[in-house]
């Protein structure tokens, strides 16, 4: 039966509550009817302890009303009630067609769109304690207002609870603090709770969850959310949401290290996130406070630009845009997060040689004669059309001194202009537009993509696509007094709202044309997914309204944060309910961090590419002197091995203090060798592969046909090649060595090759470097042609 598909554990139960709450906010952008939004039940705040790490609550949805705020008057026109109406009306009949084998799911699923449009409810977690397994004291619950559905709800468990089958839920009738509650058996301490109380559906869950949350239920509510309630005052209150991660920093410790929250974002420095969601004039809003110290730390300090975002500063910023976005930042502080955050992505070396590169290319120093040459102020605008849908953009970035800027920058296209030449990337040309010089730079690859700057006033300007032009018709706006966005209500409106409450004016300011983006969409879905239907369903994308009504009356989406005492205050404005991007923030962090995880990869595959080939320069070096290649290890007089070529390449790896260390008449695990494990330079640590701290991954390859033998050999003794030829190999985790022992890879004596080499960089690959000094990822699904490859003389090249 349909039963026997649901589980119900401690990681099932916040995501069902979250859930719920994402559905009410997607069934709210249609919605015609509103219970009692201002129902703020009482016990749906006295819920929650006053220790919850999460906290979130929806009251109600927005109503349309044709003489209301734009929100309200948006959803009151006619198409969008007809839609709305059809697709309700498609859900039915979908049920009655195909209903559900239990009679009850069929039930609860027609209830569900009458729930979510009546229903308020909140959820919380808590009980995290320092020092105490996470499971011996989380607990959480949620409280549903019932309204007229809760007759139906005591039918529904009495009716569960009598069923007695293997494919039903467990449901067991037991008492608790004289109220009467079904219980879910999870495991001793945390089973699932469910009953009926003063007119709402309680669950509890967690470590003795139920009783915990019944006590709550006798106290005030938390202090915190009187607190949240007055970040902004309401026509209608729809939403609030809290999160306190000071109960979470004792957790980070059992996070694996290649998961955990880097230590540079400093996210100890969020004391608390509060906001609430609700209509006021302007139709739909959300207010968003981090709380955090004066001089935060880490990722927030970033912010901490020492001027604001003036009228005067994006006067010239255009109103008739897609998107435009200002922010004041400290540009110290960016290039420390991004120098931290290449440490934690073991990318520094190469950050370091970007940097390297810019000053040789420039004769400019780059912290202090280029990122010291701005002041912190960023604005940056795009554009899209149907016509030109890959758009262009502009930044302008705000400098301390024009006239020394001019001069750096002079110095900058001189130089970078003749790097671009030499090798063959592209051409930079000048282009006179009034008193100002527009540089370009044209790729010379496919689509010879375009990159222009100018410097004007006191700002430079950067353009990408559509070439010069893309700057000019920035530069020509220089003095205009129309079409700017400063004149936007919207924005005049966010400036205003932040003197009202005395935090003067924003550190961050964006606009949002949505109007446009309804325009440019709905034709682009109209073409590629117009006219089809779920097979049974009958609704599909021809039954939205069109374009023109989706987007009638349609406000632009700002954005605002200022800077208060508490912390950082964030607002957004908006006409679509729900198309909030607080709201949909979680979503597109969830989306990033696959992302970022791929960076990390990569930025972990460039460093241990790096590391193989210091490596085989290192061979190389050591050849040269000695006119022979290093022995896979070396023998005392009775042929016991000693010491590996690991250890006898360390002078080529100005590692020669360390080398002198070693007594190179023991073997590597004597009592004073072995004390040298620990001491394993950084250059054979590959930072993809977790293993015991003095062992390591890459291996060279051994044997009678090998690289690395014990009779003498030379590069000229590689007949493959010393392009074709492997010298050294990035094994997996389970096959790493210590250092300096006398163990390595023989291609003959292993049977699964791929095994024993594939499993660090995902799929049927690994690293390898040649003995021509190179290194590279390759796609070992070939056995044989790499067992072929790592042979020095076999005829195969």
């Amino acid at each position: 039966m349909y039963y026997s598909k649901i589980r119900f554990s401690l990681a099932t139960i916040p995501l069902l509550a979250s859930s719920t709450i994402i559905l009410a906010i997607c069934f709210a952008t249609l919605s015609p009817q509103l219970a009692s939004a201002q129902d703020t039940s009482s016990m749906l705040e006295r819920i929650a302890p006053s220790d919850s790490v999460v906290y979130v609550s929806w009251l109600g949805m927005p109503k349309s009303n044709a003489a209301g705020n734009p929100t309200e008057k948006w959803m009151a026109q006619k198409e969008i009630q007809a839609s709305y109406k059809k697709l309700l009306s498609a859900i039915y009949d979908y049920l009655e067609n195909n209903p559900p084998e239990d009679p009850i799911v069929a039930e609860f699923l027609k209830k569900a769109p009458s729930m979510l449009e009546t229903s308020s409810a909140s959820f919380f977690m808590a009980g995290i304690e320092p020092g105490k397994e996470i499971e011996e004291t989380l607990y959480g619950g949620m409280a549903i207002k019932l309204n007229e559905h809760e007759k139906w709800l005591e039918r529904t468990l009495a009716s569960l609870a009598d069923k007695d089958g293997e494919d039903e839920i467990p449901l067991e009738r037991v008492a608790v603090a004289g109220k009467d509650f079904y219980k879910i058996s999870l495991d001793k301490k945390n089973d699932l709770h469910i009953g009926i109380t003063n007119g709402h559906c309680l669950m509890a869950f967690g470590a003795n969850g139920i009783e915990r949350t019944l006590a709550n239920l006798d106290q005030p509510a938390p202090k915190w959310i009187s607190e949240t309630k007055k970040l902004a005052s309401f026509k209608q209150t729809l939403g609030m949401f809290h999160f306190s991660p000071a109960g979470l920093t004792d957790l980070m410790d059992d996070i694996p290290q290649d998961q955990a929250p880097p230590e540079f974002l400093h996210l100890e420095e969020f004391q608390a996130i509060s906001g609430q969601l609700g209509l006021d004039e302007t139709g739909f809003a959300t207010h968003l406070l981090i709380q955090c110290p004066k001089d935060p730390k880490g990722i927030l300090s970033v912010l901490g630009g020492s001027k604001p975002i003036t009228i005067d500063r994006i006067s010239e910023m255009p109103g008739g845009v897609m998107s435009a976005a200002a922010i004041q930042l400290d540009p110290k502080m960016i290039l420390s997060m991004m120098q931290s955050s290449s440490e934690y992505f073991d990318s520094a070396e190469g950050m370091d040689e970007a940097i390297l590169n810019i000053e040789n290319y420039t004769g400019l120093d780059f912290e202090s004669e280029i990122v010291d040459s701005f002041d912190g102020f960023g604005s940056v605008y795009s554009e899209m059309t149907l016509s030109n849908p890959t758009g262009s953009g502009v930044i302008a970035l705000g400098v301390k001194d024009p006239k020394m800027f001019a001069d750096r920058l002079g110095r900058f296209r001189q130089k970078v202009g003749m790097k671009v030449l030499d090798l063959g990337l592209g051409s930079v040309e000048d282009k006179q537009y009034k008193d100002y010089t527009i540089s370009t730079f044209t790729s010379s690859g496919f689509g010879q993509a375009k990159l222009s700057w100018c410097l004007a006033g006191e700002k430079f300007y950067i353009g990408q696509g559509a070439g010069p032009r893309v700057v000019s018709s920035q530069l020509r706006r220089i003095g205009r007094t129309k079409g700017r966005l400063v004149d936007n209500q919207r924005i005049k409106g966010m400036f205003a709202y932040g003197k009202s409450r005395k935090w003067g004016e924003p550190v961050m300011l964006s606009h949002v044309d949505v109007e446009s983006i309804i325009n440019i969409v709905m034709p682009l879905a109209q073409t590629f997914v117009g006219g089809e239907r779920i097979p049974g369903f009958d609704f599909g994308f021809d039954d939205l309204p069109s374009a023109d009504v989706l987007s009638n009356g349609v406000e632009s989406n700002v954005i605002g944060v200022f800077r208060t005492d508490k912390g950082f205050h964030m607002v957004e404005r908006s006409t679509l309910p729900g198309g909030s991007t607080v709201a949909t923030s979680g979503i597109m962090v969830g989306m990033l961090l696959p992302a970022v995880q791929q960076v990390r990869h990569a930025a972990r595959r460039a460093t241990t590419m790096n590391k193989m080939r210091q490596l085989q320069l290192a061979i190389h070096n050591y050849e040269s002197v000695h006119k022979k290649l290093p022995p896979a290890y070396t023998v005392d007089k009775d042929g016991k091995p000693l010491l590996s070529w690991r250890v006898h390449i360390l002078p080529f790896l100005d590692e020669g203090d360390l080398y002198d260390q070693f007594h190179l008449d023991e073997p590597w695990d004597s009592a004073h060798n072995k004390k040298l494990l620990e001491k394993m330079p950084d250059v054979f640590d590959n930072p993809a592969n977790y293993h015991v701290p003095g062992k390591t991954t890459f291996l060279g390859v051994a044997g009678d046909n090998g690289v690395f033998g014990l009779k003498k050999l030379t590069f000229a003794d590689i007949e493959d090649g010393v392009s074709n030829t492997v010298s050294i190999v990035d094994v997996n985790s389970d096959n790493a060595v210590e250092w300096t022992s006398p163990k390595d890879l023989d291609p003959d004596e292993i049977k699964d090759l791929l095994s024993f080499t594939n499993g660090t960089w995902g799929g049927s690959s690994c690293m390898i470097a040649l003995c021509d000094g190179s290194a590279e990822l390759l796609e070992n699904d070939d056995e044989s042609r790499l067992r072929e490859m790592m042979h020095r003389s076999d005829g195969s090249e």
